[in-house]
């Protein structure tokens, strides 16, 4: 307790890869919130992490490098939330599959911002309505994402303006 997180990557865990800059850390896991390299001074006790929004959790820590799409890796993990939930609460059993499909859509460019909106709402409704913490969990890394990364949510709604679909051929 107390290490700051750039010691734990850097030291302990021998750095990034070569020529890869870090992106982010999952500081429990893939059920839990997100630290960024604006972070690394921070020390892992749990108060200094929570004031930086984010939680030790399990104390888990996953380390993504840039060029990672952040949209990508939070749908894989909300994929595995919504085939591990149970069944017994319709909130996560529900809730944990409309996130993913709204995910799946948003990370391969066929999202829009109503998508977006509607991954805004779920993650205010949802939190607690489970009987277990998987729910919770799932919520908790999306939330997070939106946070530090919305930029990267916002572009993978926008492919056909990004693409200039709108224009075939025309003069501007």
């Amino acid at each position: 307790m107390g290490t700051p997180l750039a010691d734990l990557i850097f030291d302990y865990g021998g750095g990034m890869l070569v020529g890869k800059l870090l992106k982010a850390v999952f500081t429990g896991g893939p059920s839990n919130t997100i630290l960024t390299p604006m972070d690394l001074d921070v020390p892992l006790d749990f108060d200094s992490v929570a004031a930086r929004r984010s939680a030790l959790g399990t104390g888990a820590m996953i380390v993504v490098s840039e060029g990672t799409g952040i949209v990508k890796r939070v749908t894989e993990y909300v994929n595995f939330f919504a085939d591990a939930s149970c069944g017994q609460c319709p909130p996560c059993k529900t809730g944990t599959y409309y996130i993913s499909r709204l995910l799946s859509k948003i990370d391969t460019g066929q999202g829009s911002q109503a998508d977006l909106d509607s991954l805004y709402s779920l993650c205010e409704m949802l939190p607690g309505t489970g009987r277990c913490h998987l729910l919770d969990g799932a919520v908790k890394v999306v939330e997070s994402s939106l946070y530090h990364f919305k930029e990267e949510y916002e572009e993978a709604i926008m492919p056909t303006i990004r693409f200039g679909m709108g224009n075939f051929g025309g003069t501007d």
